[in-house]
């Protein structure tokens, strides 16, 4: 009901929960980082300078999409720990 009232659902800690919690779903919901250059070539450049700074090897990352308040952006996880290493700003959405 709050969020009906204006207070977004990520503004609310009683809906918050550990990051480890939700460790196998992040896993599950992730995408293969090979395809996003696949899906956004003009941004190749961009995507391939931010996996080199995670220092780890592509086939290592999996991604998401992630929210702010004013633009959408794509995390980089480690794709054995669920762990954020890196971002770009591609809207993966």
């Amino acid at each position: 009901m709050l969020a009906t009232n204006g207070i977004p659902q990520a503004a609310q800690p009683a809906l918050w929960q550990p990051y480890d919690a939700a460790r196998a779903d992040i896993l599950r919901e992730s995408h293969p980082a090979e395809q996003l250059a696949q899906r956004f070539p003009a941004q190749a450049d961009a995507i391939a300078r931010a996996i080199a700074r995670t220092g780890r090897p592509l086939q290592a990352l999996r991604t998401l999409p992630l929210l702010s308040r004013k633009t959408a952006w794509t995390v980089l996880i480690d794709a054995q720990t669920a762990q954020p290493v890196g971002f770009v700003a591609v809207d993966s959405f």
